[in-house]
C-alpha cells in the first residue's frame, strides 16, 4: 500500500475515534451482553486483540469472571 494512502486512512480513523463509542457503544454492549450469556470463560484466558476503542476492557471488569 501506498504509505501516504496508509497515513491518510489512519488520519480518518483517528479523527473519528472520540466520537465511536458514542455512536455504536449500544450496539456493541448488546453484542458483548451476548457473549457473556452464551460462552463460558472459566479456566480460560482471553485476549482483545480486536481493533476499536478498547471498549470490551470496561465491559469486563462488571462480570463475575475474574481476569487472570
Amino acid at each position: 500500500m501506498n504509505p501516504d494512502k496508509k497515513h491518510e486512512i489512519i488520519g480518518r480513523y483517528d479523527s473519528t475515534a472520540y466520537f465511536y463509542d458514542e455512536r455504536y457503544s449500544k450496539i456493541q454492549r448488546e453484542k458483548f451482553n451476548l457473549l457473556f450469556v452464551d460462552f463460558s470463560f472459566e479456566d480460560k484466558f482471553l485476549l482483545d486483540a480486536g481493533c476499536g476503542t478498547g471498549l470490551f476492557s470496561f465491559e469486563w471488569p462488571g462480570k463475575e469472571v475474574p481476569l487472570q
